[in-house]
């Protein structure tokens, strides 16, 4: 998320500026405790997008259930996870309601310009996502989740070299069983590091690398994993 202290949009915002990227329910985590459902929001523009008198909610009766805080903003051409936890927290994105892992329908909507994204979708397979493919534009399809990341597809995840939010780097080898290398090819570049497996879950945060950083991954289980480059 980006935060600071943006101009509300007044300007008509156009269908698809904004879309429901992906979403995530019935989760649970490795002792089979429930995890929290959350949304990942997508900018699919190349300017900052505010979003004060911007809505979520899983009612179309009520789209403004939830409004986003006012500092809230979205990168070009970047994600937003807003947690879908039932928990209301002040100056955060919670959301007073939960999804159903039984099926219902998601609204995002502006208080001036009305609906900007909606869809259906019907029940939910344990730790999967609900996914659009090809990312931002495509239809929703089950798939492993891709958390505040680029939404691919299976038969791409193998081949895959890095996800990441930085350009100049590298990460190999993939797949791996042992130890993950992140290069940079920007000398003196400060970035750090995050692994995150694919129900979204940070599992590695390494800050201040510079050059080449190892990951020891020996004790991690075998499965998809997210790293996340930050400059």
């Amino acid at each position: 998320m980006l935060e600071h202290n943006p101009e509300p949009i007044e300007e008509p915002v156009a269908s698809k500026s904004i879309v429901i990227n992906e979403l995530f329910t019935n989760g649970f985590d490795d002792e089979g405790e429930p995890l929290d459902d959350w949304i990942e929001l997508y900018n699919t523009t190349d300017r900052i997008l505010h979003l004060e008198n911007f809505y979520l909610s899983d009612k179309y009766n009520n789209p403004e259930l939830w409004r986003f805080t006012k500092r809230a903003a979205i990168r070009p051409n970047g994600y937003l996870i807003v947690w879908a936890s039932g928990k209301t927290k002040k100056n955060n994105l919670h959301t007073p309601f939960r999804l159903s892992s039984q099926g219902e329908q998601l609204i995002l909507s502006h208080k001036l310009f009305g609906v900007i994204d909606s869809i259906s979708f019907g029940v939910q397979q344990p730790n999967m996502s609900f996914a659009r493919i090809p990312n931002g534009t495509g239809p929703l399809v089950e798939g492993h989740p891709t958390f505040n990341a680029f939404n691919i597809e299976e038969e791409e995840v193998k081949g895959l070299k890095s996800i990441s939010s930085g350009s100049g780097f590298t990460v190999f080898p993939n797949p791996a069983s042992s130890y993950i290398t992140i290069e940079s090819s920007v000398s003196n570049a400060l970035y750090s590091v995050t692994l995150h497996n694919s129900l979204g879950q940070r599992i590695i945060h390494r800050k201040n690398c510079n050059g080449s950083t190892q990951l020891d991954i020996q004790a991690l289980q075998e499965g998809f994993y997210l790293s996340l480059i930050h400059i």
